[in-house]
């Protein structure tokens, strides 16, 4: 690497008076850092020895105002070099950190690299934006992330005077996203009732656990990937979700031989961590596959990897991100379902909750958000979306997969009559004065449930 920025900052400085140097005039800096260090840097090249005078008090005045450019040799390339692997990197995930190198290495070190950092302008900015933006607005969008924080950086560390991207805007070619916003597309999510074909026809695969969690939690993948077993309340029936399975970008590689794509790291964001409820039928599968985990690790002894992972080989090896691939393909093609990813899945269960008349904060929380704002192309009205009601959706989902009951009633899902009045009977358990998490009793026993409930159920089964 050929720049690197000492991270001592200059406390007090010395500006020297103008003498000949060599064929001109010019004079010395000598700066003074906070742990008492000391360097001197020569300006020099005015041919008289009244332009080295002016050039000198501009300096003081740029030393004075914290604006005096410590590195002035520094270039575009270099410093991004820097910025990305050295200050930035250890900060970042790892999707992260691959789409700021690939911005960084394809977009703007190609087309603003040569330049020295303390010569960058809103010209070469612009320049830059308006090249981006030709030919991908999603980079376009985040090389102005990274140009605002990164010239940023620099100025803080003397390498440049000023900020150049502060108020250079994107080509208008490139259209605004809204902050912090989710759309879920109708299209790309599963109704009800494919979700139940595929829970049953993903039974004898290797990726069935990893189904129902997407489903009846709606977790990230990654997510889904880092469950074990010690995660689990299993008196109160929640989980508890505290990593996920993917790269750390920070690790070396030959640290995480045989591991590069499954160690354990933190949640995308700390809102990531929460706890979910377990529904019934996800209740039971996880004490059958805790049952199957304990036969094998019996089975293969020392050969065993006893790291109570829930997703894992029958030697106890965490999946990765895409060993669900084949068979998700294959689901796919068999159900007839439309050619949706596997993250959909986590979609579908938002768009089930807004069906079930979910609050959008109670959503957020249940998939790990932190302040997004979730819209469905169906519920443009936000009035729709009624008080929290966290223990619906899985009620609900449970009563119409088929399933036997505490009385040994058998739950036909094609007999509509019957779904019906048992969804409902459910439902009225659930919500019947509940106490919920955000510390209020509310009664729903005025609740007119022909209206409120039978619409869902008709549009998913009729």
């Amino acid at each position: 690497m050929a720049f690197k920025i000492d991270k001592k900052q200059y406390v007090d400085y010395i500006v020297y008076s103008v003498t000949p140097i060599k064929s001109g005039y010019g004079f010395r800096v000598k700066l003074i850092f906070d742990d008492e260090s000391e360097t001197i840097q020569q300006r020099s090249g005015f041919k008289t020895k009244t332009l080295a005078k002016k050039e000198r008090e501009t300096t003081i005045a740029q030393l004075f105002n914290k604006t005096y450019i410590v590195y002035p040799n520094v270039k575009v390339e270099d410093f991004y070099e820097y910025w990305l692997e050295e200050y930035k990197k250890p900060d970042l995930k790892y999707g992260s950190y691959m789409a700021y190198r690939n911005a960084i290495y394809n977009y703007i070190i190609p087309i603003i690299g040569g330049y020295k950092m303390a010569t960058l302008n809103k010209g070469h900015i612009q320049k830059l934006y308006n090249k981006v933006a030709q030919q991908y607005q999603s980079v376009a969008r985040l090389v102005k992330t990274i140009m605002n924080c990164s010239l940023g950086y620099a100025k803080d560390k003397g390498v440049v005077s000023v900020n150049a991207a502060t108020d250079v805007n994107l080509p208008k070619c490139v259209k605004p996203k809204e902050y912090r916003k989710i759309v879920i597309d109708k299209s790309k999510t599963l109704s009800i009732r494919q979700c139940i074909e595929l829970i049953k026809a993903s039974k004898e695969t290797p990726i069935y656990m990893q189904i129902l969690f997407a489903i009846l939690t709606g977790m990230r993948t990654s997510e889904v990937l880092g469950i074990k077993y010690t995660d689990f309340d299993y008196t109160n029936r929640k989980l508890y979700i505290q990593r996920q399975l993917g790269v750390d970008p920070n690790k070396p590689e030959e640290e995480t031989v045989g591991r590069r794509s499954t160690q354990e790291i933190d949640t995308k964001t700390p809102s990531g961590n929460r706890c979910v409820g377990i529904t019934d039928i996800l209740f039971e599968e996880i004490l059958n596959a805790r049952n199957e985990y304990s036969l094998n690790k019996e089975k293969y002894g020392k050969d065993f990897n006893d790291e109570q992972f829930v997703i894992c080989s029958k030697k106890g090896k965490p999946r990765c991100r895409t060993s669900h691939n084949k068979y998700w393909k294959k689901l796919k093609k068999d159900l007839n379902l439309p050619d949706i990813k596997f993250h959909d899945l986590r979609h579908t269960y938002g768009t089930l909750l807004l069906k079930a008349n979910f609050n959008l904060k109670a959503i957020s929380e249940l998939l790990g958000h932190a302040s997004e704002i979730i819209t469905y192309d169906v519920y443009i009205d936000k009035d729709e979306i009624v008080y929290d009601c966290l223990d619906v959706l899985d009620d609900y989902i449970d009563s119409i997969v088929e399933k036997e009951y505490e009385y040994g009633h058998i739950f036909d899902y094609t007999n509509e009559e019957e779904q019906y009045s048992y969804a409902v009977e459910m439902y009225m358990d659930t919500i019947i004065d509940r106490e919920y998490q955000y510390g209020y009793v509310f009664n729903y026993a005025d609740i007119d449930l022909e209206s409120h409930f039978s619409p869902l159920l008709k549009e998913d089964f009729a």
